[in-house]
């Protein structure tokens, strides 16, 4: 940091947006997908250009620097710095333009790459450059980076598809960067300012050292280079290159890493979105036979071809969200190579290709296409997230990730740095898109000591050596950064980065953008070693976790990676309910991670701070989203369960304590009847508890589900009921728990008689609960007494059952996912025996196959459509398509009938969290952005399917409709 104090309440009262300078929210932006964590000075988030240039001159003016920051996923450390954060990524999102005639577009620089293909899909076009992280990073890192991806072959890189691009330099000025004829840039060299400075050091830089700049930037037999500044890119242009294309010093500053100038605005080419690609599998034997393959395969002209090795494809076997894209590998390969052919010629290209992969005894190749081809590519780029979440202080070290070689010495490559992995006795994977000559190296390694720190600097000097004499480069996708930069001058030698520091001082004399990125002003040798996040462990406080943490609760404090998988704000995918609402940094699941970590590492103890954690683990729904979708594996519904235990051990709130007897509450309800069901006691018991006055809460049924059950026992004939008969096919215990008995007991009378129907023998267990509403509330020792109360009833009830059924998700899959983990050893081996047997009504009934023997006929059906919204829990923790599995083999009979799911992620009510008055509108915000309005627009006649209460619960107070549970829907349907 300088010396200088910064005016900060000056700089904020000049914004639209926000300046945030506490230490928690500071904290929010001290990491990117790096190994580094650094604190910042402060964090702007700006509204507009306006703010930007404002927040520019603020820091000239104070010799602060800035870090330029989008969605915070660069490898190399880009993101992270001691000075101001600039965040683009929160409200510098919109597409101003498209114009499909010119297939262009305009963008500001936090708009997502993924957003902005989905609107360009209706005109036939797409932004082609398509890397791992396509569902989260923004145009304008991609600028920053010179991003690539797997489709490098036929579209290039970032740089050969920017137009224009306007920024800010770093004394506030604006500028513009696009082609220039000779007398435009006779003129811009002209200019007695900054950006003139700029244009007559480049020019000047390339006039001089012309040859030298080929030579270095762009080696003949590398396909990519994202090491240093790109001006060889100049080099080729006008004027000098004749036939080259116009002067233009945007290609410059793509890979520039925001060290030259800061980007308000980006115009890019578009392309044709391709009819038709194929994709074939090669499996090999071992990595030597896939590497050796490749120059033979990249003659046939594919679109991309990449590797995976046996660390991703073992990690993707172990990942809940990763087995559906898995059903294509054929047995246990060391190395797949994934190779894609497009164009009009696929079909000719395909046979070429399988005939050469004959020959070169390739174990398997199957063909995809389609779901099937895409299934490949989402675990592709999955691979970096899943390595990078692996538990325990052992990682896959982002350092030598970013090397390419010509593709002739890939194999080459492998075996040398395979041989110096050894001789470190470190364990390495091998991947990449390695028709590019690319390969992503990840030692695996444990950084939290200083031992080891040195061991990788030493190795990442011995890996240059290696890359540098087969005629390779260190940086060629992921860019310099923080963690590269510092052996440029071995890669590219002195004079060249003399070069580079010239043209940055040009433009930026302060040295203000991102200092420390690509190259220091000063330092020749790496000074990371103290911002290194693996160093947060050893200060992390000593908490005492209620539930059983495998690897300890502080590797769960670690486990995020920054990769920032959960920063969707749309498409597939539930996490993070609350981040997609509202785009907040602290509510997405690296958020708080970050929050909790940093916070856990007594890095701070201030009351703002603890209050802001405090807000970020309230405003989690406990979805459970990412204990799936996080490649890391982060749990943060747990690790807010823990959280909140902590907090409650000091202060528990009335409406805590009272939600935590749920069950004792609903059998009150129940009892009194008329007396809480009219709504004068509706609004007395919202106003004690804080809910939400627009919200309805449940009414007490007349008859409880055990009253039911119990009247009918009494009365059935007995020799007629399946679960009396000697033939009894199957014996289910149904778990009873407080919603299905006191409000919805229609779900479990239906449920009982499709089972009935299939010869199926139903026992009740007492009311209970699975501990849900005491976990979610952080009432874990309350959790667990009550499970160490009833569960060892239960396990004993379960003995005698095949099936232990349940009708409510949330409830059900508690005993699949935390029970196990928080009850003693004694009770946890009978726990997991228990879980085992757990299934979900839609499970059960197609485990029991009743359609395909027609054990169950369908009565005329008057609905023509069914649109499904399944419950969190059930998409996180079982199969996310079981709803819609089921009723379409019911309903199959029946052809005019379409059953279809609604594409929503959480329906935004979550329990209590919905009804709480100062949760409303967030839970409102999260239903409208999917679910809420598919009800609303279905066709009248369209049945609702919701198989978990708080989401009937949601759709009937936002929308009227009485959503059904699947239960009801075959019960209605049955003969």
């Amino acid at each position: 940091m300088r010396d200088k104090p910064h005016h900060f309440d000056r700089l904020r009262d000049q914004l639209g947006g926000e300046l945030l300078t506490d230490e928690a929210s500071r904290i929010l932006y001290a990491t990117d997908a790096s190994i580094f964590e650094t604190i910042p000075a402060a964090v702007a988030v700006p509204a507009n250009k306006a703010d930007c240039r404002a927040i520019l001159q603020f820091s000239w003016e104070n010799n602060l620097p800035v870090i330029p920051r989008a969605a915070g996923t660069s490898l190399a450390g880009q993101c992270v710095g001691d000075g101001l954060v600039i965040d683009v990524y929160r409200h510098l999102n919109k597409i101003t333009k498209i114009d499909p005639g010119r297939k262009l577009a305009i963008v500001q620089p936090g708009v997502v790459q993924q957003q902005l293909n989905h609107q360009l899909e209706p005109h036939g076009l797409f932004f082609p450059v398509d890397p791992s992280t396509q569902n989260r990073c923004a145009i304008g890192g991609m600028v920053g980076n010179n991003s690539w991806g797997m489709h490098t072959l036929d579209y290039g890189t970032t740089r050969d598809h920017i137009v224009a691009l306007d920024a800010i330099l770093s004394d506030g000025s604006e500028v513009r960067f696009t082609a220039l004829d000779e007398a435009e840039l006779t003129f811009k060299l002209q200019l007695k300012s900054l950006e003139g400075d700029f244009y007559r050091s480049v020019y000047a830089a390339v006039e001089m050292q012309r040859d030298l700049i080929l030579e270095k930037c762009a080696p003949v037999d590398v396909l990519r280079n994202n090491s240093g500044y790109a001006l060889d890119v100049i080099a080729r242009s006008q004027p000098f290159e004749p036939d080259g294309a116009k002067f233009n010093l945007a290609p410059l500053i793509c890979g520039s890493e925001g060290t030259l100038v800061f980007i308000t605005s980006i115009e890019v080419k578009l392309s044709p979105i391709p009819k038709k690609q194929q994709v074939v599998c090669a499996h090999y034997n071992s990595l030597e036979q896939a590497l050796q393959s490749v120059a033979a395969i990249c003659k046939l002209a594919p679109s991309a071809v990449e590797l995976l090795d046996r660390h991703i494809l073992d990690a993707s076997q172990k990942h809940a969200s990763q087995l559906e894209h898995t059903d294509w590998i054929v047995g246990d390969p060391d190395a797949i190579l994934l190779i894609e052919m497009g164009g009009g010629d696929v079909d000719r290209k395909i046979t070429a290709l399988l005939e050469l992969l004959r020959q070169q005894a390739v174990n398997a190749m199957p063909v995809l296409s389609g779901k099937d081809m895409d299934k490949a590519w989402a675990l592709r780029r999955s691979g970096l997230a899943l390595l990078m979440g692996h538990i325990g202080p052992l990682k896959t070290v982002t350092a030598i990730e970013d090397s390419v070689v010509p593709i002739e010495h890939l194999a080459e490559y492998a075996e040398k740095i395979s041989q110096l992995m050894n001789d470190y006795a470190i364990d390495c994977v091998f991947y990449g898109s390695v028709s590019s000559g690319l390969m992503h190296l990840r030692p695996w390694m444990d950084l939290t000591t200083d031992a080891e720190q040195q061991r990788l600097q030493q190795l990442m000097q011995d890996t240059a050596d290696i890359t540098l004499k087969m005629g390779g480069v260190l940086s060629a996708k992921h860019g310099d950064g923080k963690v590269r930069g510092w052996l440029l001058e071995k890669m590219l030698g002195k004079e060249l980065l003399d070069i580079f520091k010239t043209i940055k001082r040009s433009v930026d004399p302060k040295w203000l953008l991102n200092p420390g990125k690509i190259m220091d002003a000063t330092e020749q040798t790496p000074s990371w070693h103290k911002h290194l996040r693996a160093n947060t462990r050893e200060q992390l406080s000593v908490v005492e976790p209620v539930m059983n943490w495998p690897y300890g609760f502080n590797s769960g404090l670690m486990q995020c990676n920054g990769a920032g998988v959960c920063l969707q704000r749309s498409g597939d995918g539930l996490m993070c309910p609350s981040y997609r609402a509202t785009g907040d940094e602290k509510l997405s699941t690296r958020g708080r991670s970050n929050l909790l970590r940093l916070i856990n590492s007594q890095q701070t103890n201030s009351d703002i701070d603890h209050a802001l954690l405090q807000q970020a683990m309230e405003l989690c729904l406990s979805c459970k989203g990412c204990k799936k979708e996080c490649p890391a594996g982060v749990d943060m519904s747990r690790l807010k369960a823990e959280f909140m235990q902590q907090k409650n051990a000091q202060k528990t709130s009335l409406r805590t304590h009272i939600m935590g007897k749920y069950q004792m509450l609903s059998q009150w309800s129940f009892l009194a009847g008329a007396l809480v069901n009219n709504k004068f006691s509706e609004s007395i018991i919202k106003l004690m508890l804080g809910f939400h006055p627009a919200r309805s809460l449940p009414k007490a049924a007349p008859q409880s589900f055990e009253q039911w059950y119990k009247l009918r026992e009494k009365s059935i004939d007995h020799e007629s009921v399946g679960y009396k008969r000697l033939g009894l096919k199957k014996k289910v215990l149904l778990i009873v728990d407080p919603q299905i008995n006191y409000y919805e007991p229609h779900i479990g009378q239906a449920a009982i008689r499709c089972l009935e129907k299939l010869e199926i023998g139903v026992e009740i267990t007492p009311v209970m609960h699975s501990g849900r509403v005491l976990i979610s509330q952080g009432l874990l020792h309350k959790a667990r007494s009550y499970l160490a109360d009833q569960l060892p009833r239960l396990i004993e009830q379960a003995s005698n059952a095949d099936y232990v059924l349940g009708l409510e998700p949330s409830e059900l899959l508690t005993f699949r996912d935390e029970v196990p983990d928080l009850v003693d050893d004694v009770l946890a081996k009978g726990a997991r025996e228990l879980a085992a047997k757990t299934r979900l009504f839609e499970e059960l009934m197609l485990e029991l196959k009743p359609f395909s023997e027609g054990e169950l006929e369908t009565t005329e059906w008057t609905a023509g459509k069914i649109l499904i919204h399944d419950h969190c829990h059930q998409k996180a923790l079982a199969d996310k398509n079981i709803s819609q599995k089921l009723l379409q083999q019911f309903l199959q009979q029946m052809p005019d009938v379409s059953v279809e799911v609604i594409n929503s992620g959480c329906c935004g009510m979550a329990g209590a969290f919905g009804y709480a008055r100062e949760n409303y509108a967030l839970s409102m915000q999260i239903g409208e952005l999917e679910l809420l309005p598919a009800v609303r627009n279905s066709d009248e006649g369209t049945i609702i399917v919701a198989n978990g209460a708080s989401c009937r619960s949601q759709i009937m107070d936002a929308t009227g409709q009485r959503a059904l549970h699947p239960a009801e829907v075959i019960d209605r349907a049955i003969l």
